[in-house]
């Protein structure tokens, strides 16, 4: 191997391999006229190997010590922490709530530090991913009433 890119890229194809086969144990209701639950899943699955397969065939070979100090910041190790919070809370949450909360955090994790940036795209970016959901696909996302 010559370096992190091809090693990063060997791992996202085989997390894309890893998302197509767990998928696989989604149960899909008979009749279903919808996307399949399947579906997202699948596509994630795809979505990295392919990605994962370009990183790996033109990679640049640089070091591997390079992108781990990258990866060690602290503000990543938070942003991990944020996004498995977020998932443990998906299924208990109103994901109209939630999901705002979780963009301005990550958002200000990331370094955004303007108030009204923080608050436009907390607020719009779940808002339309919702109305997506709820309008566009019929798929009801976790809400409290």
């Amino acid at each position: 191997m010559q370096g992190s890119d091809r090693l990063l890229g060997s791992l996202a194809m085989i997390g894309g391999l890893v998302a197509w086969l767990a998928s696989g144990g989604i149960d899909v209701p008979p009749g279903s006229h919808m996307l399949s639950p399947r579906f997202f899943p699948r596509l994630l699955g795809v979505v990295l190997a392919a990605l994962g397969a370009t990183l790996f065939l033109s990679g640049k070979g640089r070091p591997l010590r390079e992108i781990a100090d990258k990866i060690s910041r602290t503000r990543n190790y938070l942003l991990v922490g944020a996004t498995l919070l977020y998932a443990l809370l998906f299924g208990h949450a109103d994901y109209r709530v939630l999901s705002p909360a979780y963009m301005a955090s990550a958002l200000w994790i990331l370094g955004v530090r303007e108030p009204g940036r923080i608050a436009l795209i907390s607020v719009c970016a779940p808002a339309a991913l919702y109305m997506l959901f709820r309008y566009g696909f019929m798929v009801l996302l976790p809400s409290l009433g």
